[in-house]
């Protein structure tokens, strides 16, 4: 409930443009982190198939 309050808070406050462009620069971030993580897992499971 305090996610969604916050989220209306700054939706008001910042604008729709803000929220936006904010929720884009999260998405990429998400992106990066995920595509590091997948790397780093597959290198993970190429180590512990070699021994």
């Amino acid at each position: 409930l305090a996610l969604l309050l916050g989220q209306a808070t700054g939706y008001l406050i910042l604008g729709n443009r803000v929220m936006i462009l904010l929720a884009a620069v999260i998405l990429v971030i998400d992106a990066v982190i995920f595509g590091f993580g997948l790397r780093l897992f597959q290198r993970e499971k190429i180590l512990s198939q070699s021994r």
